[in-house]
């Protein structure tokens, strides 16, 4: 978000690190309660980020989708995420890489922007489907074309104009395409 600052960058990369060590163990194992304390933390830390640091674009995805298409919100920001990363990597390329060192991601070497979030995408993806076992997005039966008819509703919603990289037309037609 152009909102962020250094402060909030680092806690979010705390509530990242949170999230993939403890996140797995809190869903298979809800006994586990270091995991759940954790995960805890997580999300009030994810509260305050919020509120200091605000959202973007794929958050306004989260928002716009979920409502029309029935899909919860958290769930709708899951699908979201791969798009936005690959957007932001154009324009932050360092926080998009940092988040793919979380993930554990490999890159190649003297990797461009567009290289880092196409691999910090599919990190994410793969912790998300398969660590964590999202359902896939085809299982909500929802077309492209339902998608792209919210593309005014996504470029007018309020948070998308804190995102890092202008908010086009082209740019949100690109993540309703992504979503999933």
């Amino acid at each position: 978000s152009k909102l962020s600052s250094p402060v909030v960058d680092a806690i979010c990369e705390k509530i990242m690190f949170l999230v993939v060590k403890y996140l797995p163990t809190a869903v298979n194992h809800p006994e586990d309660l270091e995991a759940r304390e954790r995960m805890m933390v997580a999300a009030a830390l994810g509260g305050w980020v919020l509120n200091n640091g605000g959202t973007h674009l794929g958050h306004s995805l989260a928002h716009v989708v979920g409502a029309k298409m029935g899909i919860p919100h958290g769930m709708a920001a899951a699908y979201a995420l791969p798009a936005t990363l690959s957007l932001t990597a154009e324009v932050e390329p360092k926080k998009v890489r940092e988040i793919g060192n979380i993930l554990n991601v490999t890159f190649p070497e003297n990797a461009t922007h567009t290289e880092i979030g196409d691999h910090t995408a599919e990190g994410y993806k793969h912790f998300r489907d398969e660590i964590l076992g999202l359902p896939a997005f085809e299982q909500q039966e929802i077309t492209r074309e339902q998608l792209l008819a919210l593309k005014e509703n996504v470029l007018n919603e309020r948070f998308a104009a804190n995102s890092p990289f202008d908010v086009t037309p082209k740019a949100v037609s690109f993540t309703l395409n992504q979503f999933g």
